[in-house]
């Protein structure tokens, strides 16, 4: 019964993926988990938020035994970053950090890139504080399938601006958070009108950490900003431009190019359900979709990910490229209408949440989109789009 399944993790790599830590309570020194980002390849940094000032280090290594150690390094005495350096890739890494002084120490794990077999989770709508509870209802689908990326689309908590709603997002999230590689990005409710500075100070990103590209294995992801409404005009004048570089510079490189490129960001360029929205899904079609287009020869993207109207739907634009939208915690479809002239809905569940979870393999990517109670909603396999 598709209905009922619990998509478990699959594929030839889970003969030496690493088990994820137990899912225990927070010990009480640590404000926000500990969290993984690679802000170029195979370079992990962990971040963490700890109560009081203190001091504190990593120990980290291919075996629970680890084996090396780095001090974290901290601005405020409070949140802490370390970097592990460059390490070997398609690898599975322990780690615990350890707060100098007490007896708090918080295990995790995470997989290096260059393995041919992995899995991602893509969250949209979290919107933390407010769905919180919504959204814990996904933490055993999530530890289940034991993703190695989180793929964000946006809108992680309701206020971006604030302290106490990035501590709800990390706390909300601590029972996966630490154990796979996150790409975050701004979005109106992450950075707001005129941006705030959130979301780079605590995690560390490629480029401009606002948008940015990210080869994992055979996939570039482009983690891209499309909230060019909210007083931020370099994200028309300049990120359209500096995307298509990125995409011609694969084009005349001799390395060997990604099989696979997936396009994340927050504003949909195909959505049936939120009839206010037009002028938003032309411009993402004509400064990402259209670009992703004209500026490769390799060839197109072959899926986007995306949040912002709060239900879940998959769509192909022009008749070939996937575009799914997901809604971990907002529910809240709007009026019909106005959709995208090159969109055609698919599948459409406006009535509950959705989480993606993408497995992929040396021919194909693997999708599913399950509700909180792991009911199959929807599932296909793409492949490398042609030139």
């Amino acid at each position: 019964n598709l209905g009922a399944a619990r998509p478990q993790a699959n594929g030839p790599s889970d003969n030496v993926d690493t088990p994820w830590p137990k899912a225990e309570p927070l010990p009480a020194e640590f404000d926000f988990p500990p969290f993984v980002t690679m802000p170029a390849l195979n370079q992990i940094v962990i971040g963490f938020r700890t109560v009081e000032r203190q001091t504190a280090r990593i120990h980290f290594g291919l075996t629970r035994d680890y084996g090396s150690t780095v001090v974290a390094k901290t601005s405020d005495g409070f949140f802490f970053s370390a970097s592990l350096g460059l390490l070997e890739p398609a690898s599975s890494y322990f780690y615990e950090v350890e707060i100098d002084g007490t007896t708090a120490r918080r295990q995790g794990t995470f997989l290096t890139s260059g393995r041919s077999w992995w899995r991602f989770v893509h969250l949209g709508e979290t919107h933390m504080e407010s769905e919180s509870s919504n959204v814990e209802l996904f933490a055993d689908d999530i530890r289940r399938f034991r993703p190695h990326l989180i793929i964000e689309s946006g809108d992680m908590l309701d206020r971006g601006d604030l302290l106490d709603s990035w501590r709800t997002y990390f706390r909300t999230s601590q029972s996966w958070i630490s154990n796979a590689i996150i790409l975050p990005i701004g979005s109106n409710h992450v950075r707001g009108v005129g941006g705030n500075g959130f979301l780079q100070f605590f995690f560390s990103l490629p480029n401009n950490e606002r948008w940015y590209e990210t080869r994992y294995s055979n996939v570039r992801i482009f983690s891209l900003d499309s909230t060019y409404d909210l007083d931020q005009p370099e994200i028309s004048a300049i990120e359209p431009d500096w995307l298509a570089a990125q995409l011609r510079a694969e084009d005349d490189a001799n390395d060997e190019p990604a099989l696979f490129t997936i396009g994340a960001w927050h504003y949909p360029a195909c959505s049936t359900l939120q009839k206010g929205r037009s002028v938003s899904r032309r411009w993402v079609m004509d400064n990402f979709i259209d670009t992703f287009i004209d500026s490769t020869k390799n060839h197109t993207i072959d899926l986007v990910l995306v949040g912002h109207d709060k239900y879940y739907q998959r769509s192909l634009i022009d008749g070939t490229i996937p575009h799914l939208m997901s809604n971990a915690g907002k529910l809240a479809p709007a009026v019909e209408g106005n959709n995208h002239p090159r969109c055609t809905p698919k599948v459409t569940h406006p009535r509950t949440r959705s989480i993606i979870l993408g497995t992929v393999g040396s021919t194909a990517i693997g999708l599913q989109a399950i509700d909180p109670q792991g009911v199959l909603l929807d599932s296909l396999f793409i492949s490398p789009a042609s030139p």
